[in-house]
């Protein structure tokens, strides 16, 4: 039924319980009267969610048979009704939204069979499934989402932890609340710059902080939606120490945020189901550009999606970050997806030349060891006094404790390496001893 709606040139929606013509209300008036729509019953049926949805053109009639408007004229109503975006009611694609957003709209809508909750949402999701009243609720949902599953996954290899959000990586520490935050709010600024770089190159030598700030830049794209993918390198922990699997974490990444990608991709694997095998040139071809350059629309909706990769460093193969970074380059003039890159690492030499071979103006750099002494004092200051705050409130130490005078002699001997700060942090709140002490003994 939504493709038949689909294809319809204009449907027509009688609201049998709207009357244009209330009682005691002169037709004069009403004219100028906004539609009062809000009420009707048939915004909380079931089958009408793509009845609303599917048709390029909905008229919207009275029970007298007069016009209230059509879902253009009414958009901003809808919406309000809905809670349905803009832009589905508007005729993007429905793979433009998450699998849990579409879901959200036939929730609390009113059925006559209990099934039809989940039957209704079939063509939104471009799934099929046989109607099987009387088996239940619970359990229509669950072939439906088995359906959606089936139907939305990619069968690809991934190194487990190398993606922001995978459990290890929850407890890891982000950036105190006011600290960092110029260098943040530039890396933001770069992100939605229309007519700016594509890769944001973060070098520093060990212990500045760089992987903090990943996650936090990782977190922080995330809220706002613009997250595409992250891969977070790290020597010694299996397939997260080299790039074999680098780019089909990037498309499994990306697929979630821009499900427009998965008919490439599924395309790819395909043609080729060791795909994610071949060298690192065919794997981001084939799973991130193809795909990349096939979507119809975006879910993004113009703003860029940013990828994350920490510790480039960290990978054992020199020459496959220098191809992973001639490779990413070629996704500067991406569309309708626009894409912005954030690249961490320590300032070795293989790197620096990596950047350096890619085109000219596609990468900007900022080096964490050159910041302002007193930048980095500010933040540093703030984590120990954040950082020595809990352990003196978990082990009920003086208030007057830590003093002013030791916090300043800890971020002399700091500074510029937050690493610094956060184990002596850790040895000062280690258990069978008193932090006070602990503290002295640094001093």
């Amino acid at each position: 039924m939504f493709r038949w709606y689909k294809n319809a040139e204009r449907c027509y929606v009688y609201l049998s319980d709207d009357s244009s013509r209330p009682s005691g209300e002169d037709s004069d008036a009403h004219r100028n009267r906004k539609p009062a729509i809000r009420k009707s019953r048939w915004f909380g049926g079931s089958w009408t969610l793509q009845e609303l949805i599917a048709p390029a053109s909905v008229v919207f009639y009275s029970k007298e048979g007069e016009r209230l408007g059509n879902k253009e004229s009414l958009m901003q109503t809808l919406r309000e009704i809905t809670e349905i975006a803009v832009q589905a009611l508007g005729g993007s694609l429905m793979t433009c939204f998450t699998v849990d957003e579409r879901m959200r709209w036939a929730h609390g809508r009113n059925t006559k069979r209990e099934e039809d909750a989940a039957c209704s949402l079939l063509g939104i999701f471009d799934v099929q499934m046989p109607l099987l009243y009387r088996e239940g609720r619970v359990k229509t949902w669950h072939r439906l989402r088995r359906e959606i599953q089936e139907h939305h996954s990619i069968d690809l290899p991934i190194a487990t932890g190398a993606s922001f959000g995978f459990h290890n990586e929850e407890h890891h520490a982000r950036c105190l609340p006011n600290t960092r935050t110029e260098l943040l709010d530039a890396i933001t600024k770069w992100a939605n710059n229309k007519s700016g770089k594509l890769t944001f190159r973060l070098s520093g030598i060990a212990g500045t902080g760089k992987s903090t700030i990943a996650r936090t830049v990782a977190e922080s794209f995330f809220s706002r939606g613009q997250q595409g993918a992250s891969y977070f390198f790290k020597r010694g922990e299996g397939e997260r120490g080299n790039a074999s699997q680098f780019f089909t974490v990037i498309a499994t990444d990306l697929v979630v945020h821009e499900a427009g990608m998965l008919a490439g991709i599924k395309k790819a694997l395909d043609q080729d189901s060791a795909i994610s095998q071949r060298a690192l040139k065919d794997q981001f071809e084939k799973l991130v550009l193809q795909p990349l350059l096939g979507i119809q629309q975006a879910r993004s909706y113009g703003s860029a999606r940013v990828i994350v990769t920490d510790a480039l460093d960290e990978c054992v193969e020199e020459e496959d970050i220098r191809a992973i970074l001639q490779l990413l380059a070629k996704t500067k003039d991406v569309q309708p997806v626009p894409l912005r890159i954030v690249g961490t690492s320590r300032p070795e030499l293989h790197i620096r030349l990596g950047f350096q071979t890619m085109p000219n103006g596609t990468y900007q750099d900022l080096v964490l060891h050159e910041v302002p002494r007193r930048t980095i004092e500010h933040d540093i200051s703030l984590f120990l006094e954040h950082e020595l705050g809990v352990i003196r409130k978990e082990r009920k130490l003086a208030s007057d404790w830590p003093a002013k005078q030791q916090i300043i002699a800890l971020v002399g001997l700091a500074v510029p390496l937050f690493f610094y700060a956060a184990t002596v942090c850790r040895y000062v709140g280690s258990k069978g001893g008193s932090p006070a002490a602990f503290l002295n003994k640094v001093l």
